[in-house]
């Protein structure tokens, strides 16, 4: 078992004073974190301190195409989506008359949330002409489509 140590400062914001949230990289295989954690006043005085479990859920609940980042792009974006199970996954880009430029991934993959980058170049390498493209994700059991906008 690894042991991983990671440092983390954060603010509470003056007008949500009930949560913090972490972000974890999912290139980490966790099931729990212990976190010890050290609350402090503007002042740096010490207000709580302790020590807790935390149970991760690195599985999505579900299939889910999320938008593209950043949107519009150029010269790159990335596409994020979640698999609940290991599933043969086909990510292909569409111009907006319908005809596919690019198949960004057709292979099975693993359950997990997952990335892919697109620079914005069709199946050649050549680069796509401005303007607006839809990327589809499609598995077994799940089909979404999104737009997104290549900018020059």
């Amino acid at each position: 078992n690894e042991n991983i140590t990671l440092y983390n400062f954060g603010f509470l914001d003056k007008n949500d004073r009930k949560s913090i949230t972490f972000k974890v990289n999912n290139d980490f295989q966790l099931d729990d974190i212990l976190m010890d954690y050290k609350f402090f006043s503007n002042n740096y005085e010490l207000i709580s301190s302790g020590v807790e479990n935390i149970s991760i859920n690195m599985i999505p609940d579900e299939f889910k195409l999320h938008q593209n980042y950043p949107n519009p792009f150029n010269p790159i974006t990335t596409i994020s989506f979640d698999l609940p199970e290991e599933n043969n996954v086909e990510l292909n880009i569409y111009d907006i008359s319908g005809r596919k430029i690019s198949t960004l991934q057709n292979k099975k993959m693993k359950k997990g949330y997952h990335q892919i980058k697109w620079n914005g170049t069709n199946q050649t390498g050549e680069k796509a002409a401005a303007g607006v493209y839809i990327y589809q994700l499609k598995t077994d059991s799940f089909t979404s489509f999104k737009k997104m906008i290549l900018m020059k």
